[in-house]
């Protein structure tokens, strides 16, 4: 069997391992913070009628969830990034792996899939450029 052929099978593998489904319903935890500071206006509001020891008991809870659920939606953030970019990643090798797959089947039957071969080409560049573009934008490569 071909090389280009055992890497679109592992590049094929690699998505069990790089595009890991995220529930849905972590997205909530961005809503958190936002319902502790409502929360944190009414207990406010309501001190005088339950008395200001569990106004401020109240509070400081609130604080603690929205300051740990801050802490959890930061790892949130990060997963899904890392997730996007192994995302990225895999499917440009993907498409250099089906790209040189197609150049060994043509050249073995004798035919010819140029404009194929040309439009996945392009694709591929624009692909690698981007990712480039953010690379640099982001800071993490300095240009030479």
């Amino acid at each position: 069997m071909s090389s280009a052929l055992e890497n679109l099978k592992r590049d094929i593998r690699m998505r069990l391992e790089s595009d890991t489904m995220m529930p849905s319903t972590w997205l909530l935890i961005y809503l958190i913070p936002v319902i502790s500071i409502v929360l944190m206006v009414l207990a406010v509001i309501a001190s005088p009628f339950i008395g200001a020891g569990v106004a401020v008991g109240l509070w400081v809870i609130l604080v603690l969830v929205s300051l740990l659920s801050f802490v959890v939606s930061i790892i949130l953030t990060y997963k899904l990034v890392k997730r996007r970019n192994t995302h990225f990643q895999r499917q440009i090798f993907l498409s250099e792996d089906v790209l040189s797959r197609l150049k060994e089947i043509t050249s073995t039957k004798g035919t010819s899939a140029e404009a194929e071969m040309a439009t996945l080409e392009r694709t591929l560049r624009e692909v690698k450029v981007e990712e480039t573009r953010k690379v640099l934008y982001y800071g993490r490569y300095s240009p030479q």
